[in-house]
């Protein structure tokens, strides 16, 4: 049941991913135009293995990425989200972490690079359903 919840998200993710064929050329890591992301708050990067998305307190991250795809417009796959319970507080807070389907789109020119600043997410809820959120990414150096 959870499996058939995974893929069935997944396929509703990836179903906003049609884009005019001129910009469906893959990235490769050798190309100099190819679409980065923040990583670390401070570095671009193409591919990261490790996003904070919580740059101001660290309390959400992604890791454990398996891309699928990587265009100039958007990049799909799947890894895992952890976050900060905050109970009792965010200082004192235990870590969960689910594994999720994930979009990487809305990129914005940031001097000579394009780098995305969203991130779509989706993942099994504990009642049954599903949950997705959507994340501004930072785009400069903080």
């Amino acid at each position: 049941m959870f499996k058939r919840l995974f893929v069935a998200v997944f396929l509703l993710l990836i179903a906003f991913e049609v884009s005019p064929a001129a910009n469906a050329v893959t990235a490769t890591a050798s190309h100099p135009h190819a679409t980065r992301v923040l990583a670390d708050c401070v570095h671009a990067r193409y591919k990261p293995k490790t996003i904070v998305v919580a740059c101001g307190d660290g309390n959400t991250v992604v890791k454990d990425f398996n891309y699928r795809s990587w265009t100039r417009d958007r990049a799909t796959g799947t890894a895992t989200l952890w976050f900060n319970r905050c109970e009792p507080d965010c200082a004192r807070g235990q870590w969960g972490h689910v594994r999720m389907v994930f979009r990487l789109d809305h990129p914005v020119r940031v001097g000579t690079q394009l780098r995305f600043s969203r991130l779509v997410t989706a993942y099994p809820h504990r009642t049954g359903s599903h949950r997705v959120q959507i994340y501004q990414l930072e785009t400069h150096r903080l």
